[in-house]
């Protein structure tokens, strides 16, 4: 009992100390992990590689047109709702920053599994030789 009491004294000894453990955790550092950790650092660049992606994807038949068009206005709603998030002061919380990043993943894996692969001719082309 008595190494457990003096073990929990020197825990709460070090924790008192400033900056001996560790140094407090600053909100901005709290929102850069959770960027790291999410992959919500650019959603700019997201959002123009998915819809580089859906152009592609209708161009190669992988999308019909009604398709790719439904997406489109999935991502278009997406860039609306992050234009209101700016509105304030131009920066997006991680609150914002998270939310944005769920829904541009929830796309991305709703048009991946949405595509159509092409389909090809023949089975081997030895065999038809």
């Amino acid at each position: 009992m008595r190494r457990v009491r003096f073990f929990a004294m020197a825990a709460l000894c070090l924790a008192l100390q400033p900056g001996l453990i560790a140094q407090p955790v600053l909100s901005q550092d709290l929102g850069n992990l959770i960027s790291g950790l999410t992959g919500t650092g650019d959603t700019d660049g997201r959002e123009i590689y998915l819809e580089r992606r859906i152009k592609d994807a209708i161009a190669a038949g992988r999308l019909t047109r009604s398709e790719g068009d439904n997406y489109l206005k999935q991502l278009a709603q997406i860039e609306q709702n992050e234009a209101t998030y700016r509105v304030s002061d131009n920066k997006l919380s991680t609150w914002e920053s998270i939310r944005l990043s769920f829904d541009l993943d929830k796309l991305s894996r709703d048009l991946e599994s949405r595509m159509h692969d092409r389909k090809s001719g023949g089975g081997d082309i030895n065999s038809v030789q």
